[in-house]
């Protein structure tokens, strides 16, 4: 199959080239202006026509799209690091703000990921406090939150206990990657040596299962830690294999 370029005209003064995709469903594709964040349109691209939304107070913010069955109508999610989450319904004037249940709501919790549209939920990977086993605050963890498009319902979800965080998040060796694997929550970490491929089985419990693990230490050998950083790039990551490896796995 050959790609093939779309054509977008050009807006309110507003030129094709500076905006920037970042969310689509069901042929509505949802731009963000490259030089001012915080300025949305959707694009049909069955009528080819532009929807400017309304201006957004916040400037970095996660965004998706989806399609809310319930009331027939689409609705634009933005997830910001202040601990909001934005919505508005597709037609309507007014971005709704809703406050993301923390466990310490009163501290900034970095957006870690895009936003994942699976099983009418969005999901995103961000950090949050854990309870030790006398029911205090612990630790900082990774989670998977999770917000149910239809009922505006909240869910987190810890990661496996090998890729805690300590108090510097961003100075972690992990890269991590959401994304859906038949239905399921995937998740890709990608630490100095592996490459592990996750799927989660059982959320309440916070259960995830080891699909595939790939060592990377010959790959890695000798390369600067910027290579890791690069071989995420674009959340895609692919590994050619040959001759069924299995001590990889």
């Amino acid at each position: 199959m050959r790609a093939t370029s779309m054509i977008l005209p050009s807006t309110k003064g507003v030129k094709p080239d500076d905006l920037l995709l970042i969310s689509s469903c069901n042929g509505l594709l949802l731009f963000k202006n490259t030089y001012s964040p915080n300025h949305l349109s959707i694009y049909n691209s069955v009528t080819a026509q532009f929807e400017a939304l309304p201006l957004c107070k916040y400037f970095d913010v996660q965004w998706g799209l989806a399609h809310d069955s319930i009331i027939n109508k689409y609705k634009v999610f933005g997830i910001c690091n202040e601990g909001k989450c934005l919505v508005l319904t597709r037609g309507g004037t007014q971005w709704v703000e809703v406050d993301i249940p923390f466990i310490l709501s009163n501290e900034k919790h970095p957006v870690l990921s895009r936003l994942l549209l699976a099983k009418k939920e969005l999901h995103w990977l961000t950090t949050d406090y854990d309870y030790n086993n006398f029911d205090q605050v612990d630790e900082i963890v990774y989670h998977v939150f999770s917000i149910n498009v239809e009922t505006m319902e909240f869910q987190a979800t810890k990661l496996p206990a090998y890729i805690e965080c300590p108090d510097y998040v961003k100075d972690q060796p992990h890269y991590l990657c959401l994304s859906e694997i038949e239905g399921w929550i995937g998740l890709t970490i990608l630490t100095d040596d592996e490459l592990v491929m996750l799927v989660l089985t059982d959320r309440e419990d916070h259960c995830w299962l080891r699909l595939h693990g790939i060592s990377l230490k010959s790959l890695l050998k000798g390369k600067p830690r910027t290579f890791l950083k690069s071989f995420l790039s674009d959340n895609t990551c692919l590994v050619a294999g040959r001759g069924g490896d299995k001590s990889n796995l």
